[in-house]
């Protein structure tokens, strides 16, 4: 008898959890939250995104758009080093003439001090 007895209650509590768990996503929709939108159930939504994930590209296709990424990252690189190196160029010319700007007011301090 006390095979059984605690068989069941396992059932029991299997059950339960199991049931728990299955109407988390519905059962606490849209608590806490005061504007009435249903929350997304969250058992088993990595099934939902699963399908709903954007259509399979050819090897083809994920290596192009790889290509174009690197090729975006690479051209941004060398537009902003050309800005950093154009700014440094100019900052010497002024250099050059005698034309230095004046220190930010934090610096002055600091060299007084």
């Amino acid at each position: 008898m006390g095979g059984t007895f605690r068989f069941v209650l396992c059932a029991l509590f299997a059950a339960a959890v199991m049931t728990g768990s299955f109407c988390a996503g519905n059962a606490w929709a849209g608590r806490g939250r005061g504007d009435g939108e249903v929350n997304p159930p969250r058992w088993g939504s990595w099934r939902v995104q699963e399908t709903q994930a954007r259509p399979k590209m050819s090897k083809q296709e994920r290596q192009q758009l790889r290509e174009q990424r690197r090729t975006e990252k690479k051209k941004s690189f060398h537009l902003r080093k050309q800005e950093r190196q154009q700014l440094h160029q100019e900052k010497q010319e002024d250099v050059r003439r005698g034309e230095t700007p004046a220190p930010p007011a934090e610096l002055a301090e600091n060299a007084s001090n």
